[in-house]
């Protein structure tokens, strides 16, 4: 945040200088009680800048530096009195980027419908394909294979956060530049959250609830749960993937959608399902070790 303020006039003379309590001091003795409704510095100024042009000491002097006393009381808004607790402002901050993020969705709601209606069509879908499967090694084979399609879907999914962040990015900058807020990064904590976190533990309670007693996999809770939080923990992973890459190239959505879908697909390869880890040439051991899908398909083949 601004924690001091310099307010000058049109010739470049000092006006106000120092610290927010010294600023409010200032215009105090100009004649204005900060009074109740002083709850923000930038209200004290907005209200009582008009009062300070016609009764300060110098009004040519001072008339200059009032718009310049309100424009500046803009990166105070949302910051409080000098006092406020730093966690508490920045859980004030957050939720205003969280209601604006809710509201991005509502307002563009094509992106989450089409993602939970491929994911509630794809469980209906793997649900009916595998149903029953029975306990030999051909339903051995073809439950790989659906843990193998639900961690590709789960991750192709995982590609729409790329598209949104590069059309928000704009209003985030012009917040920055402003100091709007006194965390910046309580925008892109919302967009995490919001983008990731959510869908990222979404999909998978429903691959959970709607796939999981359906397909002959370990009928208890504890597997279940162990399958729930090894989907989320990935695509966690993945989407973080996704977003960083959409920041580094976010000039063009279109370039990054198809860098972090290539590096999702050589990923794929080396998950040791389409060929075997240990029939790898000694090169490609390191990028075999770095596949996402290798780590969490293992995981849930031994579950």
């Amino acid at each position: 945040g601004i924690d001091s303020l310099l307010v000058l006039t049109e010739a470049g003379r000092a006006v106000v200088s120092g610290t927010l309590s010294a600023c409010l001091a200032a215009y105090r003795a100009a004649g204005c009680d900060a009074g109740d409704e002083c709850a923000e510095p930038g209200d004290f100024l907005i209200v009582h800048a008009s009062a300070v042009c016609a009764n300060g000491p110098s009004a040519s002097a001072v008339s200059d530096a009032c718009h310049r006393a309100v424009v500046s009381a803009g990166p105070w808004r949302g910051a409080g009195r000098a006092g406020d607790a730093g966690l508490a402002v920045f859980g004030l901050e957050l939720g205003v980027a969280l209601q604006r993020q809710a509201l991005f969705w509502l307002r563009s709601p094509w992106m989450l419908t089409m993602q939970l209606g491929v994911t509630l069509g794809a469980c209906g879908l793997l649900s009916g394909i595998f149903y029953a499967m029975p306990l030999d090694l051909v339903g051995a084979q073809n439950r790989c294979g659906l843990l193998f399609f639900v961690l590709a879907l789960n991750a192709l999914t995982s590609l729409g956060a790329i598209r949104t962040f590069s059309r928000e990015l704009a209003l985030v900058l012009y917040e920055r530049r402003g100091a709007w807020f006194r965390y910046p990064s309580v925008s892109y904590c919302a967009k995490v959250m919001l983008d990731v976190v959510l869908p990222g533990l979404l999909h998978p309670l429903l691959y959970g609830l709607c796939v999981y007693p359906w397909v002959g996999l370990e009928p208890t809770v504890g597997s279940l749960a162990r399958f729930v939080g090894l989907l989320v923990g990935f695509n966690w992973m993945n989407g973080a993937l996704a977003l960083v890459l959409g920041m580094l190239l976010v000039s063009s959505p279109a370039a990054a959608n198809l860098v972090v879908l290539v590096v999702s697909l050589f990923s794929m390869l080396f998950s040791g399902f389409l060929v075997s880890s240990a029939s790898l040439a000694t090169g490609f051991e390191p990028v075999a070790a770095l596949s996402s899908y290798k780590y969490a398909l293992e995981a849930l083949l031994v579950n």
